[in-house]
């Protein structure tokens, strides 16, 4: 029985249904990645990754095989990771993956992002460091929230589209 990688198939981009919807243009946010020090790449991966971040380099891989509405989701989760030092931070990796989910929430509410976060945090199981790290979340969440806002600026965005500035959640 022949046996395919999903990057040997053609056909549209697959949705894992993680990230349904979204109010921000993926280049936008690509650029806004960029512009913080981060470079964006593309790599065929298995469906159930949506991406995956290094400490060698400033690189966040995504998946090629999602669609662009999946990688805005994704996009912003492996940044947070980026921004909170993972993986180089000794923090376990189920902690990780909360803390960079719950910022990811935070951030994908602003921005108008539909994301299903609770069933990616519901998945890893709560722990009670959550709450200890929300500080270091809540700062990191903002911040890339304001990196969007300097990029949409920047562009001489009108205010009623996609106006980050507020941060309100």
């Amino acid at each position: 029985m022949p046996v395919f990688d999903i990057g040997q198939t053609e056909g549209e981009p697959i949705k894992r249904g993680l990230t349904t919807g979204s109010d921000i243009d993926f280049e936008e946010l690509r650029k806004a990645t960029e512009k913080a020090g981060w470079t964006v790449v593309f790599k065929p991966l298995e469906i159930a990754k949506g991406g995956y971040v290094t400490s060698e380099n400033g690189e966040i891989t995504l998946n090629s095989n999602l669609d662009k509405t999946e990688n805005i989701g994704t996009l912003v989760h492996e940044w947070v990771h980026k921004e909170l030092r993972h993986p180089d931070n000794g923090t376990p990796y189920k902690v990780r993956e909360q803390q960079a989910e719950t910022a990811t929430y935070l951030v994908c509410k602003v921005l108008g992002i539909e994301r299903k976060s609770v069933f990616y945090l519901k998945s890893w199981g709560l722990s009670e460091n959550i709450l200890k790290d929300f500080g270091k979340v809540d700062k990191v969440a903002k911040k890339i929230i304001s990196a969007l806002a300097d990029s949409q600026a920047n562009q001489g965005k009108r205010s009623s589209d996609h106006d980050y500035s507020t941060g309100k959640v």
